[in-house]
């Protein structure tokens, strides 16, 4: 790739479902600016934020369980790095833990409105629930859905959704219509997407909007030394899919096909996903996710490689 990324460079976008929200394909995850990949200054984080949205990428996917990605959200709209009425903000619940309370509506509303606060904003445009650890508390009467429909009702956030990796229960709650939106991980991708059919085919039928988290599994799809990618994206453990993260690498590089822009692509085939979130860690990466999704790639080389790798295509 050769130098930046130009304003509005080239981002398609596409409707987040019944949300109407019209986001790009490659949101901002505030990961990105969060200190829990390397640590990054408030200045650095400030340049970060200010190129994602000269680019196009508008949509910040935020959350307080992200380090110290909010307080830098919020120092950008406060000392006017980006303007509230040119982005995209969605927030999350978090509920890490067992005990009851975190998941009360109530709990929820108070959360909801000190992050509105702690962000000087109004409204967020949507609101999920982040890896909850009792999924039936989330969904029970007086639970957190409860509490983000109600806040939907004042106002405060235009759609409630699920953040979660178990496919499952994100089909519980779009067959019990009580999202507007989710996003889930780890299940598209060059590595596997097969498993995400029944959840595509549901959420399409109700119009729910989804979100492809991992789309370059934490960072071994991006084209750089696969071993050094495990170990910044901390996913050592991940034995059978490092390996085949490197099988492709040398496929690729073989073929004189960048890895990223395959994976980028290859995700962005599947209209029924508006986005694929990720978190870029300097401009440098931003405008090569950029560059990754309008790069020309060789005719029937997603074929080839679905028959190099799953026997089909």
């Amino acid at each position: 790739m050769s130098g930046r990324a130009k304003p509005n460079a080239g981002v398609p976008r596409r409707r987040l479902g019944r949300t109407e929200l019209m986001v790009p394909v490659i949101p901002v995850g505030t990961q990105a600016f969060s200190n829990v990949f390397r640590e990054i200054t408030d200045e650095e984080a400030m340049r970060l934020i200010r190129h994602a949205v000269q680019i196009g990428l508008n949509h910040f996917d935020c959350s307080m369980c992200y380090g110290d990605s909010m307080r830098r959200l919020a120092m950008a709209l406060r000392e006017g790095v980006i303007r509230r009425e040119d982005v995209i903000i969605t927030g999350r619940v978090c509920c890490h833990g067992k005990d009851q309370w975190l998941y009360t509506a109530a709990r929820t509303e108070a959360t909801i409105e000190a992050q509105l606060e702690f962000l000087g904003i109004e409204r967020f445009d949507a609101v999920l629930v982040h890896d909850p650890q009792d999924f039936a508390a989330v969904t029970a009467s007086g639970g957190v859905l409860d509490g983000l429909h109600g806040l939907k009702e004042r106002g405060m956030l235009g759609g409630v959704g699920l953040g979660m990796r178990p496919i499952e229960q994100h089909l519980r709650a779009i067959q019990e219509d009580r999202v507007d939106l989710l996003l889930f991980f780890g299940n598209y991708s060059l590595l596997g997407w097969q498993s995400a059919e029944p959840l595509l085919a549901a959420a399409a039928e109700q119009d729910v909007g989804v979100m492809n988290g991992w789309s370059i599994m934490r960072g071994l799809l991006t084209g750089v030394e696969v071993g050094r990618a495990a170990e910044r994206g901390h996913v050592g453990r991940w034995d059978d899919q490092i390996e085949q993260a490197r099988e492709m690498l040398a496929w690729c590089r073989h073929r004189g096909v960048h890895l990223l822009a395959l994976a980028l692509q290859f995700c962005l085939r599947e209209q029924r996903i508006a986005a694929h979130p990720i978190a870029p860690q300097t401009i440098d990466e931003m405008d090569m996710n950029v560059w990754a999704i309008n790069r020309k790639l060789p005719d029937g080389i997603f074929e080839e490689f679905e028959r190099q790798f799953y026997g089909q295509g």
